[in-house]
């Protein structure tokens, strides 16, 4: 018994210790790049409010806390700001002092937003606005659209300044294009009776359509406000489109009725990176082109009737 109680008050050091550790390397991480007098600093405080709310929406067991839980919010209050201390006290020694409040805002507001549990479907209506046909949008935008609305938010806020918009857009544009990582049915795939490049040819261009309506407002706007960097924001709207059609050419040269594609979002971040080495992107074109061709290879067993 003795034993045991010496092993369990190890195990509560150790445990102890590790959680000193990893707060002291996220303080002194948080300081570092506060400290930073660039947009580093605005890209590290957008990471940490991303990630409280990821883990927010995504957690399990949200809703048993806040059904059986004394004081459910005050507790998850209490919890987002313990949480948030690393990040939020270094910055009180640095320039940006006031993302000390920002971050902390964040924390105690989000409790208030009510994550529905997974049966219960956001926006039953939205099907009448998108095509039936485009249903990776009607079921990307009801599980994302909270990480969709805040980011897009972010842009055109500070779409004024330098970089920083081009960085929420390309969060925005990694969430479109994680719409692209589940397979349908055949029967939904051949259900308007398209051709492969028919099929093709209508996901690519509502894919960039939309991302167009969400991405030129921000990019004339910080053009206007930034002229040196028109050439710069004028080839990240391009490249945007191309990666919305890579993600459809991507989904399509490996789809199979039924299936879960997440293992292709491996590719979709290696076409993100390519943003800060602009030399690579022709070899997004190449790749998109060979996925196309390689794609209507693939559908066309799918469209066939004879199959």
């Amino acid at each position: 018994m003795q034993l045991i109680k010496i092993r369990y008050f190890q195990v509560k050091n150790d445990l102890g210790f590790l959680f000193f550790v990893i707060t002291a390397i996220i303080g002194a991480l948080a300081y570092f790049f506060f400290n930073k007098t660039d947009n580093k600093q605005f890209y590290f405080l957008a990471g940490v409010v991303y990630l409280l709310i990821r883990f927010h929406t995504s957690r399990k067991d949200l809703n048993y806390v806040l059904k059986h839980l004394e004081s459910p919010i005050k507790q998850l209050i209490t919890e987002y700001q313990l949480f948030l201390l690393p990040f939020g006290i270094p910055s009180l020694f640095t320039q940006a002092w006031y993302f000390f409040f920002i971050i902390h805002a964040v924390g105690f507001m989000l409790p208030f937003v009510k994550v529905k549990p997974g049966n219960m479907v956001w926006f039953p209506n939205i099907s009448k606005h998108i095509p039936s046909s485009q249903f990776e949008w009607i079921a990307g935008i009801r599980k994302n659209w909270m990480a969709l609305l805040i980011f897009t938010m972010v842009a055109f806020v500070l779409s004024s300044v330098k970089l920083f918009p081009l960085v929420a857009l390309c969060l925005v544009n990694s969430i479109l294009m994680s719409f692209y990582t589940e397979g349908e049915s055949r029967q939904m795939l051949t259900a308007n009776n398209y051709s492969p490049k028919e099929i093709m040819l209508s996901k690519i261009v509502f894919s960039i359509k939309i991302t167009l309506m969400i991405n030129v407002p921000v990019i004339v706007i910080n053009s206007i406000f930034n002229a040196d960097f028109l050439f710069i924001n004028s080839l990240f709207l391009l490249y945007s489109c191309l990666v919305m059609a890579f993600a459809v050419a991507c989904k399509y040269n490996v789809y199979k009725p039924n299936t879960n594609l997440e293992a292709i979002s491996i590719q979709f971040g290696l076409v993100f990176i390519v943003l800060f080495f602009p030399q690579f992107m022709i070899l997004t074109i190449f790749l998109t082109a060979y996925y196309y061709q390689k794609a209507l290879k693939n559908l066309s067993h799918y469209t066939n009737d004879n199959i």
